[in-house]
């Protein structure tokens, strides 16, 4: 037995052999296989890709418009709202998502975009509305307010679902808060486009049909963000 007092002998471990090159060979073949096809897109091309997503969804929209042969100044005037919300859109986009995770501002000022964009947009429709309705005269006069909130449900859908599936997994940080702003992406897109397409310009038609989808899609985008933009 060697005593506590006395140093243990210092051995000599020999260095280990490297593999033969042949076995390093295929052991980097192995563990690169299909490397470059599993890549994922660069943060450009999803916000390509989102922009695309939701321009045609608007374009749609406008085109339904153009069809309903509205008039030439109430047209234009939607129009110009549209397009101007199409840059509040990008914005968020380029903030919010393309911007890599970590570096896309804090906590609090992105849910303050998330969920003060949603309130603009409101006093938006309350400042394009051409007249306002009592609540319940407005519930029994206007029918085609369910089925407009269903258009712009259904437009809000494909555009946020559209944009939640370009940023599928790319934000281990923060995933529910980006499908919030994914969604309301979408939510806006939809929103904006429908204001083109549809006759009514009644503050509670607005608000209800129009405007309520944008906060369903902060809220959707919050959900579905934390499973598929998570790694």
């Amino acid at each position: 037995m060697t005593s506590h007092d006395e140093p243990l002998p210092e051995l000599e471990w020999s260095e280990p052999a490297p593999p033969r090159a042949s076995v390093s060979a295929a052991i980097k073949q192995t563990a690169g296989r299909d490397l470059d096809k599993g890549r994922g897109l660069v943060a450009w091309q999803r916000a390509v890709l989102s922009v695309v997503v939701s321009g045609g969804v608007v374009g749609a929209l406008i085109a339904l418009g153009l069809v309903q042969k509205q008039e030439a100044a109430t047209l234009r005037a939607t129009t110009l709202g549209a397009a101007g919300w199409g840059v509040v859109h990008l914005a968020v986009l380029l903030a919010g998502l393309a911007r890599p995770p970590g570096k896309r501002g804090s906590r609090e000022l992105r849910w303050g975009v998330a969920l003060g964009l949603p309130l603009v947009f409101f006093v938006y429709l309350a400042l394009s509305a051409h007249s306002a309705l009592p609540l319940s005269r407005f519930l029994q006069e206007d029918t085609h307010a369910p089925t407009c909130g269903l258009f712009t449900l259904m437009f809000g859908a494909a555009a946020a679902g559209g944009t939640l599936l370009v940023w599928r997994r790319t934000d281990p940080l923060t995933p529910g808060l980006s499908g919030a702003l994914a969604g309301l992406c979408g939510g806006l897109a939809a929103a904006a486009g429908i204001g083109v397409a549809c006759p009514s310009h009644e503050a509670w038609h607005l608000w209800l049909a129009h405007g309520t989808t944008v906060l369903v899609f902060v809220g959707v985008g919050w959900v579905v963000g934390r499973k598929w933009l998570a790694p």
